[in-house]
């Protein structure tokens, strides 16, 4: 018998446009959202783009600690790109990594971006499955 994981998270709307979201794991600490754009909490695509940077850059830190390669920090910033036409959706999502460290190299740096991205972080493959979504990564040393 294959058991497969799944992930289960509670959404309530509180007055002023607010949405307080948290998960069985952590029901205590709590995500707020604001669907208004002069909200004082990030709305649920700057949510969906926090995600996308987290989890694949969780994903390369792996990957280069895998490689014995030391990952001091990484800052990364993401950008979300709404489409012009159609419905309303990101297109193009751009991730950049920004990571300390004392020994890499610029091959592996060249490798790490594009092979975590497409292979492992299930947040952005979820996006990619999902439509019309372009990924573009890019992966810096922070010096």
């Amino acid at each position: 018998c294959i058991t497969f994981r799944t992930d289960k998270v509670r959404v309530q709307y509180k007055p002023q446009n607010v949405w307080i979201g948290t998960c069985e794991k952590a029901p205590k600490d709590e995500i707020r959202l604001s669907t208004s754009k002069n909200g004082k909490y990030p709305t649920p695509v700057e949510a969906i783009l926090m995600a996308s940077g987290a989890c694949s850059a969780d994903d390369v830190k792996y990957f280069l600690e895998k490689n014995k390669i030391v990952v001091k920090g990484i800052d990364i910033d993401v950008d979300g790109k709404f489409a012009d036409e159609g419905p309303s959706r990101v297109e193009e999502i751009k991730i950049k990594y920004h990571v300390d460290s004392p020994n890499v190299r610029s091959e592996d740096i060249n490798i790490v971006g594009d092979a975590v991205l497409k292979e492992i972080c299930p947040v952005v493959n979820t996006l990619m499955l999902m439509g019309s979504l372009q990924m573009k990564v890019q992966v810096v040393l922070k010096r």
